[in-house]
This record gives C-alpha cells, structure tokens and sequence, in this order.
C-alpha cells in the first residue's frame, strides 16, 4: 500500500520519456510551459493551489528526467498529468503501475515496463492509482 501522509506522498515520482523502449531526452520548452507556472524562484519547488512538491531535473537541458517528492493535494496529479501528455512522459511513482496520457506512449516504453503500464486519462485517474497500489 502506498504510503500518504498528511496529504502528501512520501515516495518518489520519476517522469521519463521513452522512445522505442529507451530513456530519451524531454524537450525543455514542453517541460517549461507546463510547470513554468508554478516553480518557485529556485526551481525546485513546485507551489500548487492546494499543496506543494519538490522538484529536480527541471534544470537539465535537455530535461534527461524529473523527480517529484513530497507531493501534497490533488492539484499536483493534475500538472504531472498535463506533463505527461504535453511531453509525452511516462510517470513511474514508485511501487505503483507505470502511466501514461495516451495510448500511443505505450507502445515506446521498455519491455519491463510495458506490461502493467496503464493510460490515464487525468490526474484523478493518476492519484486513484497510486493509492490503490
């Protein structure tokens, strides 16, 4: 059972892109839009309407991978699902079933992670998987 406290999930969330079955580079421009609203000054924290999150690898360019920890509130599910389709990101929160946004992704991930990889299709969707895991 994945572990929530207080809120906030107290594992890691790795985001990756995939091409033909390995890691890829994510474009920053798609990685910017997307959480550009939200980082504070530093980079490294996400501060969200109903919660926060740590961030790393959002300095990288290209964005090689994204970590995110101590994520609090639903509004945080929601910006890793608008990433992950807006990048083409598979979301990897530990313990828990690979995601993707759409379909198509699936066919790009690693053999190891292809077969119990599920598409969802918010970030409701997202945080039901992770708390049913």
């Amino acid at each position: 059972m994945t572990t929530c406290q207080g809120g906030a999930v107290s594992f890691d969330v790795f985001l990756q892109r995939f091409q033909d079955g390995d890691g890829a580079p994510a474009d920053p421009v798609l990685v910017d839009e997307v959480l550009a609203p939200y980082l504070d000054p530093s980079r490294t924290r996400l501060v969200l309407p109903d919660g926060e999150a740590d961030v790393y690898g959002c300095e990288q360019s290209p964005v090689g991978g994204l970590m995110v920890n101590h994520l609090s509130g639903s509004a945080g599910w929601d910006v890793l699902h608008r990433l992950a389709r807006h990048a083409g990101l598979a979301v990897m929160p530990v313990g828990c079933p690979t995601a993707v946004a759409d379909e198509a992704a699936l066919a790009h991930l690693p053999d190891e992670l292809r077969g119990d990889a599920v598409v969802v299709g918010s970030g409701s969707e997202l945080l039901a998987l992770v708390r049913s895991s």
